[in-house]
């Protein structure tokens, strides 16, 4: 997948993340993910008014790394237009950001990373 993610990177003419930055971003993706699944009717269902506000204190704060990431030069940003929700887009980003986070970190892609650990959760189980 980081292959497809570069090559996109490339034709949209975007500036490639250090760890750190997509590390920002993707905590600004996962914001836009939760924003989205609170303005969606039945992404997320019985939230109640405790939740809710932990969620907007998330969404708050997310912000406020992208806008701090945001600032520095180079970053072609691709915002949705005011008052509109891309759930499945959200995800898709979440799923860039965590992907390019990856690389960058010298990690393998997150897919990897997660077989992995669920084989050594059953190896523990199985013991």
């Amino acid at each position: 997948m980081i292959d497809e993610i570069k090559s996109y990177y490339q034709k949209r003419g975007l500036k490639e993340p250090t760890a750190l930055e997509a590390l920002m971003w993707l905590i600004s993706e996962v914001g836009e993910l939760v924003d989205a699944c609170c303005q969606t009717p039945d992404a997320i269902s019985g939230v109640g008014l405790q939740l809710d506000i932990y969620l907007s204190v998330l969404i708050d704060q997310c912000r406020v790394i992208e806008r701090t990431v945001a600032e520095q030069s180079g970053w072609v940003r691709n915002n949705q237009p005011k008052g509109t929700y891309d759930l499945p887009g959200e995800v898709g980003d979440v799923l860039m950001m965590l992907s390019v986070f990856a690389e960058k970190a010298g990690l393998p892609e997150p897919e990897v990373c997660l077989r992995e650990k669920m084989e050594r959760k059953l190896r523990d189980v199985q013991r």
